[in-house]
């Protein structure tokens, strides 16, 4: 079945209403693509660890990434870097051999209730079902620094794990009516 203004007789018309909708899909894509301009969305975390075997199989075994890309290069102090990925989230562990951790210098520190270390303080994953999450890490006996807790003034659910190197990981849940 063919419409009225695709036949012969019709053609300015149609000539007409096709150059209006594709400058007006110019237009809107344009408008697009100035908003989308400043648009900023994470990519990619580099975490440096200690023992890049047992983080890679943590995040792995506890959070679910997968193993996208080794990168070896002994001759730089043996640094490994591994990439994994979760979804569209990529996160980059480093590995070295001269590498240490904060509790090798400052023995006892504890970045989740002394944080004066300088630089980052923890990568916060939303989730759309904090209590299934809770379960599954609790069962890979994962420690938990801040306990599933509802935190009404930010209206959110959330809780605070930490990685083999005690680098923090925080769950978020946003209450329905602050998404």
């Amino acid at each position: 079945m063919k419409l009225p203004f695709l036949l012969p007789r019709y053609a300015p018309l149609r000539k007409l209403l096709t150059m209006s909708v594709l400058l007006l899909g110019a237009g809107i894509s344009a408008a697009a693509q100035a908003r989308d301009s400043s648009r900023l969305a994470p990519d990619l975390l580099s975490i440096v660890v200690t023992d890049i075997r047992i983080a890679t199989e943590w995040y792995r075994d506890r959070l679910g990434f997968s193993t996208v890309r080794e990168i070896d290069l002994p001759e730089r102090d043996s640094l490994r870097i591994v990439f994994l990925k979760r979804d569209s989230f990529l996160l980059e562990l480093v590995g070295k051999r001269t590498v240490f951790g904060i509790g090798s210098k400052v023995p006892g520190y504890d970045r989740f209730n002394d944080p004066r270390l300088a630089g980052f303080n923890k990568v916060s994953f939303r989730v759309p079902d904090i209590e299934a999450w809770e379960r599954r890490l609790k069962a890979k006996g994962v420690l938990f620094h801040l306990p599933l807790i509802h935190d009404r003034n930010f209206g959110l659910r959330t809780f605070i794990i930490a990685d083999p190197d005690g680098n923090l990981v925080q769950f978020v849940q946003y209450d329905a009516a602050r998404q």
